[in-house]
C-alpha cells in the first residue's frame, strides 16, 4: 500500500524528476528520440480504455469546437504574446516560442479528468479532434510563425508517428482491463522520465545562462498558473459545468512541451536556445499539474468522491 501511495503521487515525481535531472544531467543525443518515446507511451495510457462510437463525437460537437478554440487561440496566442517579449532582443528564443505556440495541447491534458474524476471519454474525444486537427494546423501555424526555419513537412513527419501509434496500440489495451491505479503510476513515472530527459538535456543553459532561463520560466509560470486560475476562479464563481471546466482548463495553457522541444532539438539546429521556453514549460507545467489537482479535489470536489486525491 504504500508503494502504491508512492506510485501515485504525482508531487514525488515532479520533485524527484527535477532533482534527478539537475543532478545526473544529459543523457546523449537520444534523448528527443527518447522524449517522443514516453509521450507515445504516455498518450496510449492516457487513452486506454475508450472505445468510440460515431454518435460520440455528434454527442460533444459543441466540447469539440470549445476545446479546439480554446487550444488554439488561448492556448497557442498565450505562448506568441510571451514570445514577442523576446523577439527582438533573441531571436532563438522567439522561434522556441513560436514552435511551442505551433504545438496542439499535452497528452496530458487528458490526466486531469482521470486525477479528478471529470468526464475523461470526453476530454479524450475532444483530445482525438485537436490531434488529428493538428496534422494540419502545426505545420500550418510553424510556417506562418517561423516561415522557412523549419519544414512543415518534418514536423507532420513526427506528428503522424506520434498519433498513429498510440491510436493503433489503444485497440488491443481497450480490450483489456487496466487499473485506474496502475493508470496513474505509469503517467506518473513518465512524467518523471520527461523531466529527467529534457530538463537533464538542458542543464548546461540552467547553470551557464541562469538570468535567461529564469526570466523565460518566469514567463511561463506567469501564463501557466495565471490562466488556469483565472479560468478557475470564474468557472466556479458563475457555477460552469465542473467536468467540462476539466477538459478546457488544461488546453488553455498545456502545450505538447516535450514535442516542442524534440522538434526544436531536431529541426532547429542553428539556434540551440529555440528549446529553452519547451523545456522550462515543461517543468512549470508538471510543477502546475501536482499543485492544480490536489487544489481541484480539495476546492471543487467531484459530487461523492470520499476520497479524490490520487496526486
Amino acid at each position: 500500500m504504500a508503494l502504491l501511495n508512492v506510485l501515485t503521487n504525482v508531487r514525488i515525481w515532479v520533485a524527484l524528476g527535477i532533482v534527478c535531472a539537475l543532478a545526473i544531467g544529459p543523457l546523449g543525443p537520444l534523448t528527443p528520440t527518447l522524449v517522443i518515446a514516453v509521450l507515445m507511451v504516455q498518450m496510449t495510457f492516457s487513452m486506454e480504455g475508450c472505445s468510440f462510437r460515431r454518435a460520440d463525437f455528434s454527442d460533444n460537437k459543441r466540447a469539440i469546437v470549445l476545446t479546439t478554440a480554446v487550444c488554439l487561440v488561448v492556448g497557442g496566442g498565450s505562448c506568441i504574446l510571451f514570445g514577442l517579449l523576446f523577439k527582438a532582443s533573441n531571436p532563438e528564443v522567439w522561434q522556441g516560442w513560436a514552435l511551442l505556440a505551433a504545438m496542439p495541447c499535452a497528452v496530458s491534458s487528458v490526466a486531469i479528468s482521470l486525477f479528478c474524476r471529470g468526464d475523461n471519454k470526453s476530454s479524450i474525444i475532444c483530445l482525438t479532434v485537436i490531434y488529428l486537427l493538428a496534422l494540419v494546423t502545426t505545420p500550418v501555424l510553424s510556417f506562418l510563425f517561423l516561415g522557412d526555419a523549419v519544414s512543415p513537412l518534418q514536423v507532420f513527419k513526427y506528428l503522424v508517428l506520434f498519433i498513429a501509434i498510440p491510436l493503433l496500440v489503444n485497440i488491443p489495451l481497450g480490450k483489456m482491463n487496466i487499473d485506474r491505479k496502475f493508470r496513474v503510476s505509469v503517467i506518473n513515472v513518465m512524467i518523471f522520465l520527461l523531466i529527467l530527459l529534457s530538463l537533464g538535456y538542458n542543464r548546461g543553459y540552467v547553470f551557464g545562462d541562469p538570468w535567461m532561463v529564469a526570466l523565460i520560466l518566469a514567463c511561463n509560470a506567469v501564463r501557466i498558473f495565471g490562466i488556469s486560475f483565472a479560468i478557475l476562479f470564474v468557472s466556479k464563481r458563475y457555477g460552469l459545468d465542473r467536468s467540462k471546466t476539466l477538459i478546457c482548463l488544461p488546453l488553455s495553457i498545456w502545450r505538447n512541451s516535450g514535442l516542442a522541444m524534440s522538434l526544436a532539438m531536431v529541426l532547429l539546429l542553428d539556434a540551440p536556445e529555440a528549446v529553452l521556453p519547451a523545456v522550462t514549460a515543461i517543468v512549470v507545467e508538471m510543477v502546475w499539474f501536482a499543485v492544480i489537482i490536489d487544489h481541484i479535489n480539495k476546492r471543487w470536489p467531484a459530487e461523492g468522491a470520499a476520497d479524490a486525491s490520487v496526486g
